[in-house]
């Protein structure tokens, strides 16, 4: 008996290719990663820059590399968070504080005043208790850009820095008096 019986010299070069293609996949992979978090870095300093130019609110954040960028709203674990995507951009505040119950009662306090909520804002927002799941989360969204398409940034900043402004304004006091 010899080699070939065992395995086909076919079916070992074959492996080998495939083998190879899948080295080279993860590293383009991570090479993918690394850019990707390089440009969300760029767009977060740019938006904080922009941003800190209108609200104090993100003074003392850094930019990092993750898909979203967070910043304090006054209660803990409820922060208002920039989100960034290849095909979204949102400004949300973020209810998840470590008891899932506080989340549910703070998200339904919040939600009882929706219609007034949304008049300060100036239109609808997304209302996500998110039952199955530990936190809640209430949005807005800017949709169809990307974060990899620098010709989207401009959009991106303007929407982010109008809709989180709005945000606060139209949360940030009600939140505070819901949550004592």
């Amino acid at each position: 008996m010899d080699i070939e019986q065992i395995i086909p010299v076919k079916e070992a070069e074959d492996y080998l290719i495939k083998m190879a293609d899948k080295a080279k996949e993860a590293e383009s992979a991570k090479e993918s990663s690394r850019g990707i978090l390089a440009l969300r870095k760029k767009y977060w300093g740019e938006l904080l820059e922009e941003f800190n130019k209108v609200s104090h609110q993100f003074q003392n954040v850094n930019p990092g590399t993750d898909h979203w960028l967070s910043g304090g709203s006054g209660v803990s674990g409820v922060p208002f968070s920039f989100v960034v995507t290849k095909n979204y951009v949102s400004v949300e505040l973020s209810i998840s504080t470590s008891e899932t119950d506080t989340n549910k009662m703070i998200f339904d306090a919040l939600y009882s005043q929706k219609e007034e909520i949304e008049k300060d804002y100036g239109q609808s927002l997304n209302w996500q208790r998110l039952n199955d799941k530990k936190m809640s989360r209430i949005s807005s969204r800017l949709e169809n850009v990307d974060i990899t398409n620098s010709d989207d940034w401009m959009k991106m900043k303007k929407f982010q820095c109008e809709a989180m402004k709005k945000l606060y304004s139209a949360i940030h006091d009600r939140l505070n008096k819901t949550s004592r």
